[in-house]
């Protein structure tokens, strides 16, 4: 259990390295991030930190999703990571992987359920399985908040519908 000291200062890390990343100064704030680490090894919320800087802007994969692990690892109720190795299987076409990860993301109390409803729906069509495709982009659009998001979601269905038609041509 971390001391509630130790804790404060974490999070002055933490807060520190979000301004950094903002003024998109990634040098400092992997550096603060790292520095959170070294204080606590096991403190997820620095881990989700750095598995999205690797993902995102360091591009280096393999330690994005060792970060994002340790995070989920550390800190089951991490949002963030779940989402982001959830973005980072469906991109590099790690479905098995994703097939375990999605249901416990979807569990994680206040996660943002419509990008993991969409990614669900890509490993589906990706595999061919235009139906279930179609069923978890039709969730996503009810989780959904945003006309913006839910056109491009009647755009994957559309295109799913399409691609059902073909396979039968």
């Amino acid at each position: 259990m971390v001391e509630a000291m130790t804790m404060q200062l974490l999070e002055q890390y933490m807060l520190e390295a979000d301004r950094a990343f903002a003024q998109e100064d990634y040098v400092r704030g992997k550096s603060l991030v790292e520095e959170a680490l070294a204080l606590e090894p096991d403190y997820g919320e620095a881990h989700n930190y750095l598995g999205w800087l690797y993902l995102y802007h360091l591009s280096d994969l393999e330690k994005a999703e060792e970060h994002l692990k340790l995070a989920i690892r550390y800190k089951p109720s991490c949002r963030g990571a779940y989402v982001h190795l959830s973005t980072m299987f469906t991109d590099q076409g790690h479905l098995e992987e994703l097939q375990i990860l999605l249901p416990k993301a979807l569990a994680v109390r206040g996660i943002n359920r419509v990008a993991l409803l969409v990614d669900w729906g890509r490993m589906q069509e990706s595999l061919g399985n235009y139906q279930p495709a179609v069923r978890h982009y039709k969730a996503a659009m009810k989780a959904s908040m945003s006309n913006s998001e839910q056109d491009g979601l009647r755009d994957h269905i559309r295109r799913c519908r399409r691609k059902r038609w073909i396979r039968w041509m």
